[in-house]
């Protein structure tokens, strides 16, 4: 990158990518399904918990690092993209809002290696390969794409919502 793309960057772009672990060892919960679609309220999953979590810390794109055969039981449940807190907040105060006005999250689902598969099967590496992951791909896509911070929210801990979103100012900033 020139100096001017440098400067811009600097000034203008900031990029916090959230990145969910659902790949890892299994828990003890012994339920027929996969322990980030257990229930934590009414028709809310973990991991949807989780994708909240970012949208509230003001994430750019949520990178959901899952094995290939959940992969379409996620998509199914939470799509491909979610709205940005922050805009539903504007919408409930301003009546009209134009729909490109609402800010829309991307959601972007990883695969774990599959010489990674019952090797290195933990939530860190999840973490660790989801970020590089997420570098890599934003790299080619654009410059102006590669976050400069990563935001982690576990399925498997809940946090209050209203915290993450008190503290959003302090999470996406450098």
């Amino acid at each position: 990158m020139t100096d001017i793309e440098d400067n811009l960057k600097d000034r203008n772009a900031f990029h916090l990518a959230g990145i969910i672990p659902v790949a890892g060892q299994k828990l003890d919960f012994k339920f027929p399904w996969h322990d980030c679609l257990m229930p934590v309220a009414n028709n809310l999953t973990a991991v949807e918990h989780a994708v909240l979590q970012c949208t509230y810390a003001g994430c750019e794109t949520i990178w959901i690092v899952a094995h290939r055969e959940m992969q379409r039981i996620l998509r199914d449940r939470i799509g491909d993209w979610v709205l940005e807190y922050g805009s539903l907040f504007q919408a409930s105060y301003k009546k009209k809002m134009a729909s490109d006005q609402v800010r829309r999250t991307a959601i972007y689902y990883v695969p774990i290696h599959p010489k990674d598969r019952d090797k290195r099967d933990c939530l860190a590496w999840s973490v660790i390969y989801g970020s590089l992951r997420a570098f890599h791909i934003s790299k080619v896509i654009s410059s102006w794409y590669v976050p400069d911070k990563y935001f982690v929210s576990f399925p498997y801990g809940l946090v209050s919502l209203d915290s993450v979103y008190q503290n959003r100012s302090l999470i996406s900033s450098t």
